[in-house]
């Protein structure tokens, strides 16, 4: 379109025909659809918060933005308990455990472990999805080392019955019942693997053929050497041959003196 047949030049007030904001529009309809467009876009527009405005005036432009964009969330105020909450609780956080809920279809948790899952979440401001997620990981690795335990349980007894052979179910009972007898019930034993059996089944056949084994176990170990207890020997004899040494005094170091022997008996 050429200077001549411009549409703008049938208007003479010049703020028309010389306006900028009208040289694009090749035609008067254009300039029309244009203007109502405008008119539309004006009705669902959101004006920024100038320099001065107030919080009021923010909090506003908040509210009208979020009408708009429902899922849009604003940064807090770390200095405001409420406000942080309000962000957290923006993106998925519920307020406390009870808004952790597993899908319909889960895998049924203890309920003490269960609470220790949600506790973690919401500690570490899961959303809920979050919290799904981290569930579903959790579970799918105990799952697999379950599986893994339980191949190996398998493997160990597997080990245990071509090491015994025949003896292996009559050697389970003597362990089991060594176990039974001996285990700390404060410090349980826990599972114990194919090497603790066979070293339990070795030990109790060592006890059986040599019962003194027992006594060396439980008989307690002198504290002193045997040259200590020479040492104390020629220490008391020196002293029971003071004249001055009488009465109760006497008999003490004579008990102590005698004592020595019996304390060299394990050495013998």
């Amino acid at each position: 379109m050429n200077e001549e047949t411009r549409w703008q030049d049938r208007y003479e007030d010049q703020e028309i025909s010389e306006s900028p904001a009208l040289q694009s529009f090749k035609t008067e309809r254009d300039a029309i659809k244009g203007f109502l467009e405008l008119k539309s876009w004006q009705g669902r527009a959101v004006g920024l918060p100038g320099d001065d405005a107030t919080p009021e005036d923010i909090a506003k432009f908040v509210a009208k933005t979020k009408e708009r964009v429902p899922n849009l969330t604003v940064l807090p105020n770390e200095d405001n308990p409420d406000d942080v909450k309000r962000f957290w609780n923006d993106l998925g956080t519920p307020d406390d455990i009870k808004g952790y809920n597993p899908p319909a279809d889960a895998v049924v948790l203890d309920e003490t472990l269960d609470a220790q899952l949600k506790e973690i979440a919401h500690k570490t401001g899961m959303t809920t999805k979050q919290y799904q997620a981290f569930r579903e990981t959790y579970v799918e690795g105990t799952q697999e080392m379950e599986t893994k335990n339980a191949a190996i349980r398998s493997e160990g007894e597997a080990q245990l019955k071509a090491h015994w052979g025949a003896a292996h179910d009559e050697n389970m009972q003597i362990t089991d019942t060594m176990i039974k007898q001996f285990e700390d019930k404060n410090v349980p034993l826990g599972e114990v693997n194919t090497a603790g059996r066979i070293l339990l089944m070795n030990v109790a056949k060592s006890l059986g053929n040599d019962p003194q084994i027992f006594d060396q176990i439980n008989k307690p170990k002198p504290t002193k050497t045997p040259a200590d207890i020479r040492a104390d020997q020629d220490r008391y004899r020196a002293r029971l041959k003071d004249s001055k040494l009488n009465g109760q005094s006497r008999k003490d170091v004579l008990a102590k003196y005698n004592q020595t022997f019996i304390d060299l008996e394990p050495y013998n």
